[in-house]
This record gives structure tokens, C-alpha cells and sequence, in this order.
């Protein structure tokens, strides 16, 4: 029988149960969630090597999104993150102590994607920091998450945001030219997706909690930017909560 892959679902399952003989359901349970979360990266780490290559060799970014399934423009922004994650990277970031970047090891791949889709977005604008508006561009623009499909349910596109932002804002003057730091109120928000994932009994914090956090703090521009939108951040948060006590975040 032909693979449709180097591995399979049989072998994966096969090896957790071996390496867990000993061990109960929930650690189990536990390993298989940690395994999944290494595959969505591997995985992500796999199309952007091919996507270089297709780059490489003249092809255009409508022609890749239409390949990966998204926009011209979501496939130049995972593009433009994977760049520059070497230079922005979050896992320099968590090798500080202290403050939210030791919790990053928690986060899903796909709400990483969305740290390194807001430093992207930050460094788009000339900003020299990231705040939680560029955050908030972020989970928008990751295209698999939970935070996004809720925020795009409710009329929130990546352009709308990000009009918003130059409106209240403006463009810097110049690019960053080294590493953008976190903003004391993003870095609450992320603090407050750690902790109100762990609230409700989730291991892993996933762009969901990761938009719960963003919009929590009444005052940050993210929040303005969606008033700006005619969108209600309270609403929207309620929505997301709502999600998230249905389905696992991602």
C-alpha cells in the first residue's frame, strides 16, 4: 500500500503508546498534544522551505497562496515572519526571565505565528515596538486560529485593523533596525492569555486566549481600533470565550 507520507497516523499512535506503556490516559493524552504541536511546526517549517524555493525560482505570491490555500497577501506575511524570525525571533525573546516570555514554550504554533506576524506588522509600520494593536494585526492575519476565524466573523480584516492603527497612530519615520521590543501592555496581554487559558484547564495557549488577553485591557489602541471598526471588543471577547469552551484553542 502506498504512504502518503514519511509517517503515518498508525506509526505516530504506535510510538506514543510505546513511550506512555506506563503511564496514565491523561499523560497519554499529554504527550500526544505535545507531539501535535511539534508536527504543526515541523510542518510549517517544511511549506516555508518550498515556498522559498518557489520564490527562488520566479514564482509570484499569488501563485503560492493559491498552493497553501490562502491570500497573496497571508503568504507574503508568513513569508516576511519566517524572515525576519531570525532577527525579531519570539524564541530569543524566551530566553529572558521573568514577564510573559517565559510562557511563550506554551503557546501553540499557531499563536507564535501570530508574535512573529505582529513584529512583521510592527516593523511594516516603522514601529519600533509591539503593541497589543500590532498583535491584534497578528491573530487577524493567522489564518488557522481560533482568534482569527472569531475576529473575521465579526467583520475584522487585517486591512481594517491596520487603517485603524495609522489613524490613530501614524506610520514611524524609519524602520527598526534591531530587535522590537514588547510593550508593557502587550506583554500583559499575553500575561493574561497564559493565565486565562490556565483558568480554564488549557495547557496550551492558542491564538483564542491569545485575542482574550489583547482585548482585555480597555485602553489599548487594539481596542480602539476595533471602536474604530464599529466593532464591540466585549462582544467579540464573549464570543471568543464561547469558542473556547466548546473546542480546544489552536
Amino acid at each position: 500500500m502506498a504512504r502518503d507520507g514519511p509517517v503515518t497516523i498508525d506509526e505516530l499512535t504506535r510510538w506514543v503508546r510505546s513511550a506512555t506503556r506506563r503511564c496514565t490516559e491523561l499523560e497519554r493524552l499529554a504527550l500526544a498534544v505535545k507531539v501535535g504541536q511539534q508536527l504543526n511546526e515541523m510542518g510549517d517549517r517544511l511549506v516555508g522551505e518550498f515556498v522559498d524555493e518557489a520564490r527562488k525560482a520566479g514564482a509570484s505570491w499569488a501563485l503560492i497562496g493559491a498552493q497553501i490555500g490562502v491570500t497573496k497577501q497571508a503568504a507574503h506575511q508568513r513569508h516576511e515572519a519566517r524572515r525576519r524570525r531570525r532577527t525579531f525571533g519570539i524564541r530569543r525573546a524566551g530566553r529572558d526571565r521573568g514577564g510573559a516570555n517565559e510562557a511563550f514554550g506554551r503557546f501553540t504554533a499557531a499563536a507564535r505565528r501570530c508574535l512573529e506576524l505582529a513584529q512583521a506588522e510592527a516593523q511594516g509600520l516603522d514601529h519600533h515596538y509591539v503593541g497589543t494593536e500590532h498583535l491584534l494585526l497578528g491573530v487577524v492575519s493567522e489564518p488557522t486560529g481560533v482568534g482569527g476565524t472569531v475576529l473575521r466573523g465579526a467583520t475584522v480584516t487585517a486591512d481594517g485593523v491596520r487603517g485603524q492603527i495609522v489613524r490613530i497612530i501614524g506610520r514611524g519615520n524609519e524602520g527598526p533596525a534591531g530587535a522590537i521590543p514588547f510593550t508593557p501592555r502587550s506583554k500583559r496581554a499575553l500575561e493574561i492569555a497564559v493565565r486565562e487559558a490556565g483558568r480554564a484547564g488549557h495547557d496550551a495557549v492558542g491564538t483564542g486566549w491569545l485575542a482574550v488577553g489583547i482585548l482585555t485591557d480597555r485602553q489599548g489602541v487594539s481596542v480602539q481600533a476595533l471602536q474604530g471598526l464599529g466593532v464591540d471588543s466585549g462582544a467579540v471577547t464573549e464570543g471568543l470565550r464561547e469558542v473556547l469552551r466548546q473546542q480546544r484553542d489552536v
